[in-house]
């Protein structure tokens, strides 16, 4: 069998951009941006002083979402097997959640350009001239940011219902992560529509997430008839 065509090979190319994406994400949220956008007194006092560690966000995001856009473009293949309609409505969401993405570094970087800018202006002016600034540049960020979500939400949705109905995984694997990807759509809708986010909604993904990569570098993606023909 042609090593493009090997279940095998194609799950582990697979497996290794999701887990690399996996690995980008909360680097960025958590550990790169935190300190600089999300911590007291917000991002207008802190995000020069981090504006290194915001950059690396926004190159570490974009890698990362290349990332997914590879994993896409890695499973489209055998998913255009079973659905080209499929295929094609996953490959296109992975093109969306790069614009996203890269709408939200403009954001980042826009609201570091603003908090050096406000760290330079004199005492007097400073909170006059860019206090307005603050909840339009946050708006814009969290509305884009959970857009992101929303949409990472309904891809994973699309991707687990396809994998599970077409028995490319194991049909409790893909319920499981249709569950949750349900959930992350849920978690995504919730902050967009002004209330508090809760975090409980987005966790239980990261452990459809790492089962899929096991599945993935241990049978690949193919049906039971095609993994008896291939580890025959």
């Amino acid at each position: 069998m042609n090593d493009t065509h090997d279940p095998r090979t194609i799950g582990r190319v697979a497996a290794a951009l999701l887990l690399a994406q996996m690995i980008a994400a909360p680097l960025v949220n958590f550990r790169l941006l935190a300190p600089a956008i999300s911590a007291e007194p917000g991002f207008l006092v802190n995000a020069a002083g981090h504006a290194a560690a915001v950059n690396s966000a926004v190159l570490l995001s974009f890698a990362g979402a290349l990332c997914s856009v590879g994993f896409a473009l890695a499973v489209s293949g055998v998913l255009a097997r079973r659905s080209r309609a499929v295929a094609t409505g996953y490959l296109v969401l992975a093109g969306v959640g790069l614009v996203l993405t890269c709408a939200e570094g403009s954001a980042l970087r826009a609201m570091v350009a603003v908090s050096q800018a406000y760290q330079q202006a004199a005492p007097g002016d400073a909170v006059a001239l860019y206090e307005p600034s603050r909840a339009v540049l946050r708006g814009m960020r969290n509305t884009l940011h959970y857009l992101h979500l929303l949409e990472s939400g309904v891809a994973l949705l699309l991707l687990y219902a396809a994998l599970g109905v077409f028995r490319l995984v194991p049909r409790w694997l893909g319920a499981l992560g249709a569950l949750t990807s349900a959930a992350v759509v849920a978690g995504a809708v919730i902050p967009l529509l002004g209330r508090p986010t809760l975090m409980q909604l987005f966790m239980p993904m990261g452990i459809s997430q790492l089962l899929l990569i096991a599945w993935l570098l241990w049978r690949g993606l193919a049906t039971p008839m095609e993994r008896r023909e291939v580890f025959a």
